[in-house]
């Protein structure tokens, strides 16, 4: 799993903005982060058992492999994961979709799509900032 996990990342920092050195940080920490999920979910079921327990349905209900089948919807997850650039997610829905049965080929194809969708959204707002611009001059606020 470690290995996996490390290969993932490598693969990730060859497609992204990040140094390989910063990921290999956060593989020695992906175990880590998977207990701090476990200890915050555990404090919110004591100190908030209706919330917790709404928000545990909640989870089991997306969950749940109905039309979409899980090994897919942990790729969605992992998409999302880099795209927000959650740890804790990435190394949570990571573990499940090797237990799920993803494989390598496909995280590579699942960053790239993460990638795109989080870095295009970035260059397609330059047409804002092109639109607000020529509102600008032209306006000369």
């Amino acid at each position: 799993m470690k290995l996996f996990l490390h290969n993932a990342l490598i693969l990730f920092a060859e497609t992204t903005k990040y140094s390989f050195l910063y990921l290999l940080s956060y593989t020695m920490e992906a175990f880590e982060k998977l207990n701090e999920i476990q200890n915050l979910f555990s404090g919110l079921m004591e100190n908030s058992p209706e919330s917790g327990k709404n928000y545990m349905g909640l989870i089991e209900s997306v969950s749940k492999s109905t039309a979409i089948p899980q090994k897919y919807k942990e790729l969605i997850y992992i998409a999302l994961s880099l795209s927000t650039k959650c740890e804790w997610c990435l190394s949570y829905h990571l573990k499940l979709a090797v237990e799920s049965g993803v494989t390598e080929k496909e995280l590579e194809e699942v960053s790239l799509i993460a990638l795109l969708m989080a870095g295009t959204p970035a260059l397609m707002e330059s047409i804002k900032m092109k639109k607000f611009y020529s509102e600008i001059v032209e306006g000369k606020m």
